[in-house]
């Protein structure tokens, strides 16, 4: 039976050396790495940025930042990107894994917690060395089975490696830590800088947090959007308007590829999700990071499964979310927000993928327009 997409919100190898032995890649000047001179991080009082703008900053007990607390007239996209980023997330309690914890011990703990990355800290050399997330893992572990005539027996044995083997493997979760007293704008910067999705905030003792992720910098900026008019007027255009409606790293696989392809290709492209089509070329689905939460030695995948059936069958039993060229920045926004998936997939009027926006591409607009 042909699935048909649906649009939610509206309608119109070896294993890779260990991270011990790399050195940190270069930051810039204004992340807080171990070795780099230390910002003296505020911890209490208002910000100098904040003060000097006027900008009534409510803070409870736990930090957390009201934009219901602000005058009108203080909300300029630059005053509320002068927030500390740490504000979005302080209610956050960071979970930590060992770099000698065992892969099928940090996917446990990534179901349990339902998260798809967490910070792994080397007790040998006392600091974070590296993100893992879920497709960090799954892709350290089919690359275990190719080459060999024992590949089951291979990846149960890969189940017991530690972790710290399988970090960024899949390239997408590059460490690096930036102050608390960063602000928004910062961050947003910070993201589109060095092309991560997820950065650790830490103290002035290289204490974490709290991890922003782009998904809490959408959301923060839907919240205060409408009473903001720098905001409001870029999330009024649409995706055409914007250049975002075609996009030339789109990547579409046939619904009956082998799933063992699609990883490789998520790990060669260096992307988080792509598009599933029909033989005639109408977008039915996609595979995305999120897609792999849950998986366990137990329930481990048939690798040569299609990757029609394990979206359809294993996951979401739901089709892609897709926009039109038509459609607002917001909408996207909302329906991706809406749908828990970090990128939506732009049609056109046959329903086939002209393209693809993802959440940092909806940073880049904002900070160019801001």
């Amino acid at each position: 039976m042909q699935r048909s997409p649906i649009s939610v919100g509206f309608a119109p190898g070896s294993s890779p050396p260990s991270l011990l032995s790399r050195s940190p890649p270069p930051a810039p000047a204004s992340l807080f790495l171990s070795e780099a001179p230390r910002r003296e991080a505020k911890t209490s009082g208002q910000p100098d940025e904040l003060k000097a703008t006027g900008i009534l900053q409510r803070r409870s007990n736990n930090n957390t930042f009201d934009e219901t607390e602000q005058s009108k007239d203080d909300l300029s996209c630059e005053n509320i990107l002068r927030i500390p980023v740490l504000a979005l997330v302080s209610n956050q309690c960071p979970i930590v894994v060992q770099h000698t914890d065992s892969v099928a011990h940090v996917l446990k703990v990534l179901q349990d917690n339902k998260i798809l990355s967490a910070p792994v800290y080397s007790s040998e050399t006392d600091r974070f060395i590296a993100l893992v997330d879920v497709l960090d893992l799954v892709v350290f572990l089919v690359s275990l089975s190719q080459g060999t005539d024992t590949s089951m027996e291979q990846i149960r044995r890969g189940f017991q490696r530690p972790v710290y083997q399988a970090c960024g493997i899949s390239r997408n979760n590059p460490f690096y830590p930036i102050a608390e007293c960063t602000t928004v704008h910062e961050a947003l910067e910070n993201f589109l800088a060095l092309g991560v999705h997820r950065l650790p905030i830490v103290d002035s003792c290289n204490r974490i947090r709290a991890i922003v992720c782009q998904l809490d910098a959408i959301c923060f900026l839907l919240r205060v959007e409408g009473q903001t008019p720098e905001i409001t007027k870029v999330f009024n255009l649409s995706l055409r308007a914007l250049g975002l409606a075609c996009k030339q790293t789109l990547v579409t696989v046939p619904a009956d590829e082998a799933l063992i392809s699609c990883f490789a290709l998520l790990a060669l492209n260096k992307i988080c999700g792509l598009a599933i089509v029909d033989k005639t070329g109408r977008l039915v689905g996609s595979l995305c990071a999120m897609d792999l939460a849950g998986i366990t030695e137990e329930n481990w995948l048939d690798l040569s499964m299609s990757v029609g059936d394990f979206v359809y069958s294993k996951v979401r039993q739901q089709s892609a979310i897709f926009c039109k060229p038509e459609h607002t920045l917001r909408q996207m926004l909302q329906m991706a927000t809406t749908g828990r998936v970090h990128r939506v997939f732009v049609v056109d009027d046959d329903l086939k993928p002209v393209g693809v926006v993802t959440f940092t591409d909806a940073l880049r607009v904002v900070v160019r327009h801001q």
